[in-house]
């Protein structure tokens, strides 16, 4: 097996277990804003979808060609 293919299933399992353990603490995530105040339910699930929305923009923007060609 040559090195980058072996590289390559490296980086699909890690991904894998990145994605997986990122979603698994969606829903817990607004339980946790709601313990920084007294918020609207509306207002902590727009932070709680912020929040897990800004892992897949940075993945996106750091780890794809759109984002090397930027910097």
């Amino acid at each position: 097996m040559s090195v980058k293919k072996r590289n390559l299933y490296i980086l699909m399992v890690a991904n894998l277990l990145i994605s997986a353990s990122t979603t698994m603490i969606m829903p817990f995530l607004s339980l946790y804003i709601e313990t920084f105040g007294d918020y609207s339910e509306a207002y902590v699930q727009r932070w709680a979808g912020y929040i897990f929305g800004v892992t897949f923009f940075s993945c996106f923007y750091f780890f794809t060609d759109l984002g090397t060609n930027w910097r």
